[in-house]
């Protein structure tokens, strides 16, 4: 028995042109029978040569029947949003669907839901398809054009003092100074900073003046429908313009911060850490390529030196990383020494870990009011800081880290608050509690005048390690620019210029990794090593011992490669090296305990 199957019969015109409102189809036979309005007819036709057939479908293929956007919140699919902005893609089908088939700029997306969100980071015309999968087949698909529409730019800027777009410029107390900005869009409001915080100012303007020296910002960006434009930076010196200021390091009533000698790249340098100029009075720059000087061309009209054209590429710049916090004004450096202290008066024990920076084991109470014991070392990159500097100024950590006792706290009604000093006795005693064999007692006063021994600058080297960026390097020209920064290298004489006897003395400094790292508190480090019982691998406890042979161990005090810095154990070099070795042991704790997981 013959199966009976349903047809369509295209006809070509040139055969007849039927107007039906039935038809039946004898599959296997060349004649076919028609019934319309007019009768009924039969028409001989080759299915081979005059027709196609196309077998009707049972399972029609799945269609996207509603979509949506949580920007216009409606199916249209030409829409405009801003940089960054995240926008959600929506839809549905008319049958369970298998898989989504997402696309974002022609770009295949893992993602298999009835739904998508994205943004862009770039302004343009972009676009987002999708389309539907199940057992009947594909969907047609759905494309979105979406128009990035491109951020604001602030593309000119420029001050009353220089009349042009120099960021770095100097004023005097109270000198009135205007910024000026314009951007390449209509702006809605323009956000003014002055120290930052933010002031009432809807202006492409902005005048202002300081009452007190020091370093001084000034910050501005514009928004509008499309977004927040780029910020302009301005970093003002007020002077007094009445002679030298007070000594080095205190920044009372925001004492000006210190001059940047020259340019913040490698250059070359006596063994104290000063520059070594040239006899244009220039510096000398280090090529990164060979170890070469490469000397700057010197612009007598102006007084300038500058690097030669195309020798920017081959100069090593200076990145202070999170030692740019150094750049804070100085009442915030600080408070956070202050809360250093505030956390070294409450510590029952006080150790060093062997990267030397201080490991605190402090009280508290839990949910049911129990007290406990728990570690902390001090690992802010301000507090830090802050020890450093106080370090460096005095030699001890007594008293306070500026020239006032006492904090505002902001209410003008309460009264002020006396600011936290060194507990000598409770620190003694702590010391004593945590490790006896540990003498620190040159962190206090009792060691002598306020001057920086070669302890000292040992434990200040911890401290700036503890500061600085964990997985980076210290060397020669960031310690030497942080001190200038810091006011540790102070001009005295008020003339703009750092002269020898201006910078910090290190004359006096001598470092011996091998005698600092067999010392009971630094002579090893506990990290988990690989181990194999009955078969099985796990984790053990192991004390890895930091001198080997008398050598630094490899696996610790590792270099980055192109590091430009050549150890020493004398003067700034023989500082440099022992925070970098301190940095190693930091950077290792950190990321490197497990030896397969480097």
């Amino acid at each position: 028995m013959k199966k009976t199957m349903k047809w369509f019969v295209v006809l070509t015109a040139s055969i007849l042109m039927l107007t039906s409102t039935a038809m039946m189809v004898n599959a296997g036979k060349e004649q076919s029978t028609f019934l319309d309005t007019a009768g009924i007819k039969t028409v001989s036709v080759d299915f081979t040569s005059k027709m196609t057939l196309l077998e009707t479908m049972d399972n029609p293929l799945p269609e996207i029947v509603d979509l949506s956007n949580n920007k216009t919140d409606n199916d249209t699919k030409i829409l405009k949003i801003n940089v960054s902005e995240p926008i959600n893609f929506n839809v549905s089908a008319d049958q369970p669907i298998t898989t989504w088939t997402w696309y974002k700029d022609g770009t295949y997306q893992d993602i298999e839901f009835d739904n998508f969100s994205t943004s862009w980071n770039t302004p343009g015309i972009k676009n987002v398809s999708v389309n539907a999968t199940n057992d009947n087949g594909t969907s047609e698909t759905i494309i979105w054009d979406i128009t990035i529409n491109p951020l604001p730019e602030i593309v000119d800027w420029s001050n009353t003092k220089t009349d042009n777009d120099t960021k770095i410029l100097t004023i005097f107390i109270d000198q009135q100074i205007t910024f000026n900005a314009s951007a390449d869009q209509l702006i809605t409001t323009w956000n003014w900073y002055k120290e930052g915080i933010k002031q009432i100012n809807n202006s492409d303007n902005f005048t202002t003046s300081w009452p007190i020296v020091g370093i001084r910002t000034i910050e501005v960006n514009a928004t509008n429908e499309n977004g927040t434009s780029n910020t302009v930076n301005w970093e003002i010196t007020v002077k007094s313009g009445k002679g030298r200021p007070p000594e080095k390091g205190r920044d009372q009533d925001g004492i000006d911060l210190g001059v940047l000698y020259g340019d913040l790249y490698i250059i070359l340098r006596d063994d104290n850490g000063v520059p070594i100029p040239d006899s244009n009075g220039c510096v000398i720059a280090i090529n990164k390529s060979d170890g070469t000087n490469i000397t700057l061309v010197y612009d007598e009209e102006h007084e300038t030196c500058e690097l030669p054209p195309g020798a920017e590429e081959w100069v090593t710049e200076v990145h202070f990383g999170r030692l740019a916090v150094a750049r804070a004004p100085s009442a915030v450096i600080e408070a956070s020494y202050d809360e250093a202290i505030r956390v070294i008066n409450s510590a029952t024990k006080i150790r060093l870990e062997p990267s030397g920076r201080f490991l605190l084991t402090l009280e508290a109470e839990d949910e049911d009011e129990e007290i406990f014991e728990y570690d902390k070392a001090i690992d802010a990159s301000l507090e830090n800081l802050g020890l450093y500097k106080k370090i460096m100024l005095d030699g001890h950590l007594e008293g306070n880290l500026g020239d006032y006792d006492y904090l505002d706290g902001g209410d003008p009604v309460a009264p002020p608050r006396k600011r936290p000093t060194l507990d000598v006795a409770h620190f003694e005693a702590a010391v004593l509690a945590g490790d006896p064999s540990l003498d620190l007692s040159h962190l206090l006063v009792d060691h002598g005048a306020d001057e920086v021994g070669n302890k000292d600058f040992i434990s200040a080297a911890s401290f700036l390690a503890a500061a600085a960026d964990k997985f980076g390097y210290l060397h020669v020209d960031l310690v030497v620019n942080l001190n200038t920064v810091l006011r540790l290298n102070a001009d005295q004489d008020g003339d703009d210029k750092l002269e020898p006897d201006e910078y910090v003395d290190f004359s006096i400094m001598n470092y011996d990794r091998e005698a600092h790292y067999t010392q009971d508190y630094s002579k090893s480090i506990t990290v988990l090593q690989s181990a194999t019982c009955q078969g099985n691998n796990y984790w053990e406890e192991t004390e890895l011992t930091l001198i080997e042979n008398g050598y630094g161990n490899e696996t610790v005090f590792s270099r980055d490669e192109g590091n430009p810095f050549v150890p020493d154990s004398n003067w700034i070099a023989g500082f440099v090296q022992a925070g970098d070795d301190s940095l190693r042991i930091i950077d290792f704790v950190h990321t490197y305990q497990i030896p397969e997981e480097r």
